[in-house]
């Protein structure tokens, strides 16, 4: 599937500054261990949640949006492949406090880091 420049920008645009025909996102619960693709999360794990998250396809997920908070103080940690996060990283770690988030949008094939709550990258 090719995907033009303009219509990458119309769905980075839409993920960054609203899009008025966009439908309000269903936030899951997540208890377990679990592997996470795009929406919003809350984490009510008492533990250590391990999370594993794919990289985005270029162009077909560009604009897509992750949002992850967590409901317990705990240090999750979010696994993706080598490289898949801000272009260098694989491994999001929360402070460990409640109210820790991540938030992230695809954008060629990497996972760009919007103002996050408390997380390292490494």
């Amino acid at each position: 599937m090719s995907v033009t420049f303009e219509e990458r920008m119309s769905r980075l645009e839409a993920a960054v500054l609203g899009d008025s025909d966009a439908q309000p996102n269903p936030l899951t619960a997540i208890a377990h261990d679990a592997q996470i693709a795009p929406g919003n999360y809350i984490v009510t794990k008492l533990t250590v949640a391990a999370l594993t998250l794919l990289a985005p396809i270029a162009g077909a997920d560009d604009g897509k949006t992750l949002h992850v908070i967590s409901a317990t103080a705990a240090a999750h940690q979010i696994t993706a492949p080598a490289n898949s996060i801000n272009g260098a990283f694989s491994t999001a770690l929360f402070g460990g406090a409640v109210g820790d988030c991540l938030n992230l949008i695809a954008y060629n094939g990497t996972w760009l880091v919007l103002p996050s709550t408390h997380i390292t990258l490494s």
